[in-house]
């Protein structure tokens, strides 16, 4: 066998050749997974059958291989005696069934009768614009007239385009429905093109008016026929005459009979995008000025207007999940003091005037604070708050350069504000809503009395970076706590970020013998090793030369360990030629924007930098970062890097050059990598074996040689087993002055809850770590599993209930739900029925439980954990069930009456109905492969929108079945349908919790074994969890 990658089915006949050659080759194998069998059993049988037919030699060849198959059918309809499977044998009479049509409507549908496209409707095609191949418009016109519906998304739309397909188009409207969406990307789409689209019956056409950073560059044309025969052209080629007709495209052709799973995601995706907010449907003398003055921006054809604002604007997803997540602070909280933290750039001030629209709603007259520090700032935040709450004449900014006229709603400097002496002339209440722009400015004398002073019913503080190098806390303004954080990749996935390439480069320094203490090494200590070798300035510039395209395009910063450190580095950078200055915190303010304006034109490519980071270096420019140092904090490390993720001119990506040596034990490179990983369950040590998959879009990692094994050494040192752990908990006292328990245990070393409790109990490991002095109580065993369980939960409520439970031993429990309420937790901690433990009441339950002191503390101490990273409302529907919250199945069964005091039930299925009480429930697990990706099962649910909820039943299922009347016929009274979903099956090896979606009622239905059904949630889902619906497909 030739060397390479295969995924072939093992033979009889491969295990012996794999027997022979192991002593002189490697092979590495899988078993067959239960969720991708289908695929790889179907595609191997099929290859069978072609090796079979094409043997075939009779002089009736095509008779013969239809005996074959009809053998087999009848084979297989043995195994599972289904009649769809009987129904497959094939007639005699070797025909093959082109088309059906309704003769009372043959004068309508004349032509779809005759007209089909010349290639094949079950195979794909590839499409390159040869000479002897069919025109890409010339199939596109018999796909259209052969259709029941058309989805088209493209980047642009020209009137030569439609030129060529109109006149299908027109015949095909009169009674089928077709979609577009399309945008205004760089002013290509012709004006004239999109009102001729949406003033054809039947027609429906959306925009994307965010031309300053549209993601879809997609072609691709869905021709759904509802015979099951869907066609799709998938490529390069936009609704352009040069492109559908003459031009160099490439294009495939996917049939649903050969490429069904291309069509579901496509299908789910293109769903997904239909709901979004960001493309808006178009009506001709409603929008019609709008889509020409965003045409004409693009082609920067200035109307005079500034036009950013000038139409209704509605957050992103990222930012509803934003302001969500803050109205979750103050109303389950009671936290009116909410910190925001993002990377500058990624639309702060916008989630704040939205969030101040919010509040302006249910208070008329509200007065509002904006402060900043400087006068630029100001205008483009009240630019900002005029446009979204469509008033231009909202608010006015107070500068050196504007007066002010009146107190209420200002933007107002904090220059200014200190200069009129505001806290002395207004009382204390004035202010209804006070936002500080770059809240890291607040810990400076200059805000203090504005804090100090006045009481507003909100205070909100956005900051791109919260941890100031002088040490001051700008959490305690903010009740200690960071209200809502915009995570990397989201922004950089919105292009509201640089995309980067980062390379890992090995570093000669060895730092292992380094002192490290509180958390850290010794600043000194580091600047004295570096300031010391020369020949490391040496690797640096190599590794420049070796990863920079251009040394004359570098706008770069290089993060030093201290100010001799960075002034070590100029120095030597200006004897190689490389023109270069230090700044460090003691630097004057003219001597940074000297450096900003020297690095902008290009007068120097380097500036080194200690001691600052917050200020002093915002300059969107940069391309070049260097981490010189070790970075401990990944807060810091995040706001360093954050100061080359800047959008600018010109900027293709952000280059990141990390010099990676031997580091101290303590020091963990796992958490800097996963700080800049995209959304994975898998460790930082599968992501590097695997080449880091989950990436945001656009960015890149290379490790070299050497700085890979450093990294992998030292990740194996702080994987969280129980050596580790224990090692930890006896370093912990040294490393901290904080309380030894688990919130500040887990939260010290950025160890997840999850990963304890894997294996253990914290008081397990405390107990061999010899920390505490007895480990020995009553249900031990059954408890450490029951507690993995139970952090699993995230109901505010019921965890509020367990411990008013817990603290209440001596009570019992009458009513329904709070019986139902403790047999969830009965359920989540034994797998037993009360009764078989000799439980006969919950007063029994809670005894029995509360036995144990020791995990009964250690429950409350996590209980409180979760209770305080709630950051969402849950919604009460009259269920021990709470909409939004994430319950493992046992706690769902419990609280639906499915496991009582003497009954316990296994339902392993994903619908299960509950006879005597008229409920289906459907659980659905989005990756339901043990793979990371797995396309067999991936867009077959799937959020819509947050209303709208798309589910395939199960196998068997059909409309006319009881399961699919009763589906059908939900209208959640007589019958109810409660949905739970979540994104995985496992995390950590442990059966992963679902989010409750409430209460569905069907909308639509199509298909049959299985059924295709489209739900209507009676609550709308949360931004995050449909967010975490979509995760296939790009959207929002």
């Amino acid at each position: 066998m030739k060397q390479g990658i295969y995924n072939l089915l093992i033979t009889d006949k491969l295990n012996n050749k794999i027997q022979i050659g192991e002593s002189n080759f490697s092979y590495k194998k899988e078993k067959v997974l239960k969720d991708s069998s289908l695929t790889i059993l179907s595609h191997y049988m099929r290859e069978a059958f072609e090796k079979v037919l094409l043997l075939v030699d009779s002089d009736d060849k095509v008779s013969k291989q239809i005996e074959i198959c009809n053998e087999v059918i009848k084979a297989l309809y043995d195994e599972v005696a289904d009649d769809d499977v009987r129904e497959m044998l094939i007639s005699k009479k070797s025909e093959v069934f082109l088309s059906v049509i309704d003769k009372v409507n043959s004068k309508i549908l004349k032509k779809k009768a005759l007209v089909r496209p010349i290639t094949s409707i079950i195979e794909d095609t590839l499409f390159t614009g040869a000479d002897k191949e069919y025109s890409i418009a010339s199939e596109i016109k018999k796909e259209i007239l052969s259709s029941d519906r058309i989805d088209i998304l493209v980047s642009f739309i020209k009137m030569s385009g439609i030129n060529l397909i109109i006149e299908e188009l027109k015949e095909f409207t009169q009674i089928n429905k077709l979609r577009i969406i399309t945008t205004c990307y760089m002013g290509a789409t012709d004006y004239k093109a999109i009102k001729l689209l949406a003033e054809l019956s039947n027609t429906e056409v959306k925009i994307s008016y965010d031309t300053e950073r549209t993601r879809l560059h997609a072609k691709s044309y869905y021709f759904y026929r509802e015979s099951g025969f869907s066609t799709a052209y998938i490529g390069s080629s936009n609704m352009s005459k040069s492109a559908m007709s003459s031009g160099l495209e490439w294009n495939v052709k996917v049939t649903e009979k050969s490429s069904k799973k291309i069509l579901e995601k496509f299908n789910a995706t293109f769903e997904a995008y239909w709901s979004e907010d960001e493309f808006k449907s178009f009506i001709p003398n409603v929008d019609g000025v709008r889509l020409k003055t965003a045409l004409r921006s693009e082609r920067f054809i200035s109307s005079g207007i500034d036009s950013k604002y000038i139409f209704e604007i509605k957050p992103y997803a990222y930012q509803e999940n934003i302001l969500e997540k803050l109205e979750a602070e103050r109303l389950i909280r009671g936290n009116y003091k909410n910190l925001i933290v993002a990377a500058t750039g990624t639309g702060k001030t916008v989630i704040s005037a939205f969030d101040f629209k919010n509040f302006k709603k249910k208070n008329m007259n509200c007065r509002l604070l904006f402060i900043a520090h400087r006068e630029e700032i100001l205008k483009q935040s009240l630019g900002c708050y005029r446009g979204i709450l469509r008033d231009q004449n909202f608010a006015e900014i107070v500068s050196s350069n504007y007066e002010m006229v009146s107190e209420d709603n200002i933007f107002i400097t904090i220059q200014s504000f200190n200069s009129k002496k505001m806290y002395d002339n207004l009382p204390s209440t004035f202010y209804d809503y006070i936002v500080i722009d770059e809240t890291h400015h607040a810990a400076a004398g200059s805000y203090e009395k504005l804090i100090n002073h006045f009481e507003p019913k909100i205070l909100l503080g956005l900051t791109a970076t919260p941890e100031r190098m002088d040490g001051e806390d700008i959490l305690k303004y903010f009740d200690g706590r960071i209200s809502a954080e915009i995570r990397l990749g989201e922004a950089i996935n919105r292009k509201l970020l640089s995309p980067f390439q980062y390379f890992c480069v090995s570093d000669s320094v060895d730092l292992s013998d380094l002192k490290w203490q509180r958390g850290g090494y010794n600043v000194a200590e580091l600047s004295n090793i570096y300031t010391k070798n020369l020949q490391r300035v040496d690797y640096i510039v190599e590794a420049i030369d070796k990863y920079i395209n251009d040394i004359d395009d570098v706008k770069g910063i290089g993060f030093c360990a201290g100010v001799e450190h960075a002034i070590f580095m100029k120095n030597n950078f200006n004897k190689k030629g490389i023109p270069s200055i230090s700044l460090y915190g003691k630097s004057s303010r003219e001597e940074r924007n000297g450096a900003s304006k020297k690095l902008k034109s290009g007068e120097i490519k380097f500036i080194f930098v200690a001691d600052l980071y917050n200020e002093g270096v915002d300059i969107p420019e940069i391309n070049t970062v260097m981490f010189l140092r070790p970075t401990e904090s990944t807060t810091i490390f995040l706001q360093q890097l954050g100061r080359g993720l800047r959008l600018a001119e010109d900027k293709e990506c952000l280059t990141i050059l990390d010099f990676v040596g031997q580091a101290n034990k303590s020091y963990r490179f796992n958490e800097k990598i996963r700080a800049i990983l995209g959304k994975t369950y898998n460790s930082v040590k599968t992501e590097i074996q695997n080449q880091f998959p989950n990436l945001p879009r656009g960015c890149y990692i290379h490790l070299e040689k050497k700085a890979k094994e450093y990294i992998l050494d030292n990740i194996e040192g702080h994987i969280v087993n129980k050596r580790n752990l224990i090692k930890l908990m006896r370093q912990f006292r040294l490393d901290t002055e904080q309380a030894y328990n688990i919130k500040n245990f887990t939260e010290f070393y950025h160890i997840q809850l999850e990963e304890i409790y894997k294996n253990y109990t914290f008081s397990q490991l405390s107990y061999e770590a010899g920390l505490v002095k007895s480990f020995d109580d009553i249900d031990k065993k059954e408890l450490r599993s029951g507690i993995r369980r139970l952090i699993s939960c995230t109901s505010r409520s019921w965890l509020e209930f367990v411990l008013e439970v817990l603290d209440s031993k001596d009570k019992e429990y009458y009513l329904d739900k709070e019986v139902k309420m403790i047999l969830m937790l009965h359920y989540t901690l034994y797998q037993k029925t009360p009764m078989e433990m000799g439980l006969s009441s919950t007063k029994d339950i809670v005894s029995r439980i509360v036995q144990n002191k020791i995990l009964t503390d250690e429950m409350k101490q996590l209980i409180r954990i979760r209770i305080n990273k709630t950051d969402f409302i849950e919604k009460d529907i009259d269920l021990p069930l709470m909409v939004h919250s994430k319950y493992v199945k046992d706690q769902v069964l419990a609280a639906l009456g499915d496991l009582t005091f003497d009954k316990k039930v296994s339902r392993r299925e994903g619908a299960c109905y509950i006879v005597n009480k008229n409920i289906d429930m459907l659980f659905v697990t989005f990756d339901k492969s043990e793979k990371d990706y797995s396309p067999e099962t991936m867009y077959k649910d799937y959020a819509i929108s947050r209303e709208l909820f798309h589910w395939q039943s199960q196998n068997r299922t059909t409309p006319q079945s009881e399961t699919g009347k009763r589906y059908i016929n939900s209208d959640g009274t007589n019958n109810q349908v409660l949905l739970f979903v979540r994104e995985y099956k496992k995390i950590n090896g442990s059966g992963a919790p679902f989010y409750f979606l409430g209460k569905v009622t069907h909308v639509s239905n199509t298909g049959s074994k299985p059924m295709d059904i489209i739900w209507k949630l009676e609550e709308r889902m949360t931004e995050e969890i449909k967010i975490k619906t979509r995760r296939a497909m790009i959207v929002g």
